[in-house]
């Protein structure tokens, strides 16, 4: 009798019973293994192939330039700051080693 009076209010919960507990990110298991976040990487452009942005929110895209020709646009533009880079570079380097100096006379 104590019995059928337990089972009477032991009923089966609907829907999908909830996970033990929420597993790290390191943990999560994939088809193949351990599945890798993306976590550090940069995104790129499809449509100029440019970093830091999608063809969703492309500036170029979106005011009616061809791929190819945003492509063209972007290599250039890179060109460019490189070459400023390396021009630079040699400058910073003097900067620097006066600084140094500098400040090693004024505490000696």
């Amino acid at each position: 009798m104590t019995l059928r009076f337990c089972l009477q209010y032991m009923k089966k919960k609907v829907g999908r019973p909830p996970k033990s507990r929420r597993k790290q990110p390191f943990e999560v298991q994939g088809k193949n293994g351990a599945k890798l976040t993306k976590h550090g990487v940069i995104i790129h452009c499809k449509h100029c192939k440019a970093p830091h942005h999608n063809s969703g929110g492309c500036r170029l895209k979106k005011d009616g330039i061809s791929s190819e020709d945003a492509k063209r646009m972007v290599a250039e533009s890179q060109q460019a700051q490189l070459a400023n880079q390396r021009i630079d570079e040699p400058l910073n380097a003097i900067s620097q080693v006066l600084d140094k100096l500098f400040t090693f006379t004024l505490f000696c």
